[in-house]
């Protein structure tokens, strides 16, 4: 009897089949929300900062520096202050002296806020003088070192002694006190206030009259003043009146800490001339006098990374950028042992069709243009060949740039040495930056 050589009708779907099925049924579930091709054509700006990175020869990892959104940044600050506030940089969040000497020059200020030692050195020893408040307490440690590196030196004297050393509480200014003996220095102290912010400070009333006392006592320290943080306000709950809430009590806080220095110190207090710092590129607009601080700080509103994009600074355009260089490009998605995997994920996402290695990655920043890249979660990040991923609408190959929006500055500005400049269609600068430093 001959074998029957028809295949037979299997009862069971195959492995494949049933990984199909599922898939399609998974897929039904979440149609609604299926993706939409987010690329977005062309973009006349990038197009030009593209353009004039490649004439420059920059094959790496560059930021990117827009002078003259930076200029317009600049001018909206200074042309929003009230009469008599001070504008202070905050040198964390422009980290290059050539960038920082480019919004003091046109800002017309010489204060600093600087939050490490190193910075502060380094800004004592240029010949220019700068009016310094520190933006954290320094350990007592930090501040002893300081005095051994700066007076085996030539600094600029003017800038020293007119250093103002932050202390958030009794036990701080009873360091500085003594370390003031040990060197038989003179210190200018301003005292940092918890207005809100909850991140240390003085809030009893009681404890700041006795600092206040003690710093008065003492022949080599000088009250200069208060600091107090309050970002929070952009963040609090409630909307403009929850916005108003906090905003009011922190001036509140404020003013009760002044009228404290007021009736504790008497002639020796002048809140006319006193550094009553507050502020930050979040709330800078907020302030319509000079009746509780007259001393603002901002950095981050100049150049506008994303983490800053708040209401308060709408009227603020980018001015830093992230370029590098597409390393390769292929059509198509193929994570390692994807398999049907990737079938499916670019059948669910039409941004998930073209692959791009570019140079270098792992930054705190997003890419902008071309629009519609993002990062692929399950490939995961690196900073040596990163990947992004498109739709296939998306025309960029291999040497084109990714321009990446920075999320903060202070730290991302470091990483890529010489800030290029970019004005009028053209690299037109190189602007060295800090040493890293924390």
């Amino acid at each position: 009897m001959g074998q029957d050589n028809k295949p037979q009708k299997k009862s069971i779907l195959s492995r494949r089949n049933v990984l199909i099925g599922a898939s399609l049924g998974t897929a039904a579930i979440v149609v609604a929300k299926k993706p939409k091709d987010m690329s977005g054509g062309q973009d006349p700006y990038f197009d030009s900062l593209q353009a004039a990175l490649k004439d420059a020869n920059i094959g790496k990892p560059t930021l990117i520096v827009d002078r003259a959104r930076l200029h317009k940044n600049i001018d909206l600050v200074t042309s929003r202050l009230p009469p008599g506030m001070a504008l202070r940089i905050a040198q964390k969040s422009v980290p290059s002296m050539g960038l920082l000497n480019e919004i003091l020059t046109r800002a017309k200020t010489n204060r600093l806020m600087v939050f490490n030692k190193d910075y502060l050195q380094d800004l004592c020893l240029d010949a220019e003088y700068r009016h310094i408040l520190l933006g954290k307490p320094l350990p007592i440690s930090a501040a002893e070192n300081f005095q051994t590196y700066i007076f085996g030196r030539s600094p600029n004297m003017d800038t020293v002694n007119a250093i103002e050393w932050l202390i958030d509480n009794p036990e701080r200014l009873r360091e500085y006190k003594e370390l003031a003996a040990a060197r038989d220095v003179n210190m200018n102290i301003n005292i940092e206030l918890d207005v809100g912010m909850h991140r240390g400070g003085v809030t009893d009333m009681g404890v700041l009259a006795t600092m206040l006392k003690d710093i008065q006592a003492d022949p080599r320290l000088k009250f200069s003043g208060f600091m107090g943080y309050e970002k929070h306000i952009v963040y609090a709950l409630g909307g403009a009146k929850g916005r108003e809430k906090a905003k009011t009590a922190c001036w509140t806080a404020y003013r009760e800490a002044v009228a404290t220095a007021q009736s504790v110190l008497g002639k020796d207090f002048d809140p006319k001339t006193a550094t009553l710092n507050g502020g930050g590129s979040a709330t800078y607009r907020l302030y319509e006098d000079t009746n509780t601080m007259n001393d603002l700080c901002l950095g981050s509103a100049f150049v506008m990374p994303s983490h800053f994009d708040f209401d308060t600074l709408a009227v603020h355009a980018p001015a830093s950028f992230i370029s590098t260089p597409v390393l390769k490009q292929s059509q198509g998605l193929n994570l390692p042992g994807g398999g049907i995997l990737n079938d499916i994920i670019m059948a669910w996402n039409p941004n998930q069709r073209q692959s791009f290695f570019h140079y270098g990655g792992r930054w705190l920043a997003d890419p902008v243009y071309p629009k519609g890249l993002t990062y692929n979660n399950l490939y995961g990040r690196s900073s040596n060949q990163e990947l992004v991923v498109g739709s296939k609408n998306i025309d960029l190959k291999t040497n084109d740039h990714i321009i990446f929006r920075p999320q903060e500055s202070e730290n991302v500005f470091l990483q890529f040495g010489d800030i290029a400049v970019f004005e009028d269609g053209k690299i037109t600068d190189f602007w060295p930056v800090m040493r890293t430093a924390p």
